[in-house]
């Protein structure tokens, strides 16, 4: 990738995060959970589950 199109790309992924934002600041949206909650209780749900992957094969 060029100087340019990084620069694009950079540019395209911040314009999208500020928009992003601000929708989220617009419609008064917060989170019900935070990350660290949200990770942990994905976490335990996929070792409560884990047989069903055992099978998964990734190509």
């Amino acid at each position: 990738m060029n100087s340019f199109q990084e620069k694009f790309q950079r540019r395209i992924q911040q314009t999208t995060l500020n928009f992003s934002r601000s929708l989220m600041v617009d419609i008064a949206w917060k989170a019900k959970i935070n990350l660290e909650k949200s990770i942990k209780k994905t976490y335990l749900w996929f070792l409560e589950n884990e047989d069903e992957f055992k099978e998964v094969k990734i190509k």
